[in-house]
């Protein structure tokens, strides 16, 4: 009996070590890549509730808001008010491109949640990998990206969006050539 408990205890300690390093592996995350994209455009994929894709190749010569949320997340939820009150600010703004990438399992959870509060909001989904330097997987991350689609803010943590300073970013972004 002992002989076959080592054994079985080696197994799985082994087993365990590699559950553990590969918890923070996220799907859809390129863990390797290096880019600095401050310097170097992004280039990601998103697909639209209504099905249509789109590129942020697309987006270039706007200033490209992004954020990655979900509905279950108790910081996204308490963000949501202060993100739909920027977006209704410029959300006719032809400059700035909303892009809220929705991590639910399935949109019509965030769906029922916007609908039930409200909000007025573009879903997306994700559409290809996205650097680990950009999105590790944490909820909510609010990205910006440049007229040239370089990023320039990134905050992997609850922001208040309706404070005047981050309004005054944007309008400082929305001038730059």
């Amino acid at each position: 009996m002992n002989k076959l408990l080592l054994p079985l205890g080696f197994l799985l300690s082994v087993g365990l070590f590699f559950f553990a390093c590969n918890l923070d592996a996220k799907p859809g995350i390129s863990k390797n890549d290096k880019t600095d994209y401050r310097k170097v455009p992004l280039e990601l994929s998103f697909q639209a509730a209504g099905q249509e894709m789109i590129q942020l190749s697309d987006l270039r010569g706007k200033i490209v808001f992004i954020n990655f949320w979900a509905s279950w997340c108790p910081t996204c939820r308490e963000e949501m008010p202060s993100l739909n009150s920027l977006y209704q600010k410029y959300k006719r703004d032809e400059r700035i491109a909303f892009v809220l990438v929705n991590k639910d399992k399935d949109t019509t959870d965030a769906k029922v949640y916007l609908q039930e509060r409200n909000f007025d909001l573009p879903i997306f989904k994700q559409a290809s990998d996205i650097p680990k330097s950009v999105f590790t997987g944490e909820l909510p991350t609010t990205v910006l990206l440049d007229k040239k689609g370089r990023v320039i803010y990134r905050k992997d943590e609850l922001v208040n969006f309706k404070q005047e300073r981050f309004s005054q970013l944007l309008d400082s972004l929305m001038l730059q050539e």
